[in-house]
């Protein structure tokens, strides 16, 4: 049974996410194998020692601990669907003819019950706040996109990077044409690496985000492995 602040974070992110977390490591940890055996790095994932999985299992549990605080991706998705579930509402009440309405609405006043009319006025108008509200707090805040901590994460990658490579972690970051570019792209297998596991662990991920926690990566003597 999982026990502690670790535990309650990835309970908080199953509840969101609607996945398990042993089965987000696997599908991570699948795409990262994937990534090294078309990329010739390894030549096959059965050589790949065991320590890669748990640096994997690392980095998706640092995501999920270190980032989804301040990660509101879910949040804004859970309130665009409302908005839209609310328009649909509407649009279906808007639907009904006049006349069911008033023979409704009379009838609701002979019971003494005119405040719970579902189409008055101030149940429509109450209907409309709510989707704008709902509409505004599925927009991304203004300002940069990336507002999740990934150093950790980026860190566990590059170590699932070198228990597989045998080598130690290029630090070379430079990036081929333009940040903006959808066709711009790392220059080293090692980078390209770690942001397609963090793509993994979450789409929304920039590589401007990924490049700078690479940055972060802590200096080592040459030849030393991260520890």
């Amino acid at each position: 049974m999982r026990q502690g602040p670790s535990a309650n974070a990835i309970a908080k992110w199953e509840a969101v996410s609607g996945e398990s977390f042993e089965t987000k490591v696997a599908t991570v940890s699948s795409i990262a194998l994937d990534f090294l055996e078309a990329n010739k790095v390894v030549t096959s994932r059965e050589v790949v020692p065991h320590v890669f999985d748990q640096h994997i299992k690392s980095c998706v549990l640092n995501f999920i601990v270190h980032g989804l605080v301040q990660d509101d991706s879910a949040g804004r998705k859970a309130f665009s669907a409302g908005a839209k579930n609310l328009s649909a509402a509407k649009a279906l009440i808007g639907s009904i003819g006049s006349h069911e309405v008033e023979m409704y609405s009379l009838a609701a006043k002979r019971r003494r019950r005119p405040n719970i009319n579902i189409f008055s006025k101030s149940i429509l108008l109450s209907m409309d706040d709510a989707i704008s509200d709902f509409e505004g707090r599925a927009k991304a805040p203004p300002g940069p996109k990336e507002r999740v901590n990934i150093a950790f994460s980026v860190e566990s990658a590059a170590k699932a990077f070198e228990a597989a490579a045998g080598r130690e972690f290029k630090r070379n970051f430079r990036i081929h044409g333009s940040m903006k570019s959808s066709q711009s792209d790392f220059v080293t297998i090692d980078a390209k690496f770690v942001e397609t596991v963090l793509k993994a662990i979450a789409p929304g991920i920039t590589k401007s985000g990924v490049k700078t926690a690479l940055l972060k990566l802590p200096l080592r003597r040459s030849g030393d492995q991260l520890s």
